[in-house]
């Protein structure tokens, strides 16, 4: 797992817990999605692009990825792409 983050860190505004959560699942499913990959090895990368306007995270994974046919209900609420 690797981490990248600007110093200084960027400020986030936001319900500190809510954020926690968003980010703790944005990194199990990179992590789960590494695991079921080919690489010999798994690997996620997270990192925080921030500018005066905006910080974005990036989360790459060496996972199958998600057919561009199946992408759009990936990014639905309550919607999965792990099959367990």
């Amino acid at each position: 797992l690797g981490v990248i983050v600007p110093r200084p860190a960027p400020r986030v505004v936001g319900d500190p817990s809510q954020l926690f959560i968003v980010l703790r699942n944005l990194a199990d499913n990179a992590i789960l999605a590494a695991r079921r990959g080919t690489a010999a090895r798994p690997a996620v990368d997270l990192r925080v692009l921030a500018s005066a306007e905006s910080v974005r995270l990036l989360v790459e994974d060496t996972g199958p990825g998600i057919e561009l046919s199946s992408s759009e209900p990936s990014f639905a609420s309550l919607s999965s792409t792990n099959p367990d």
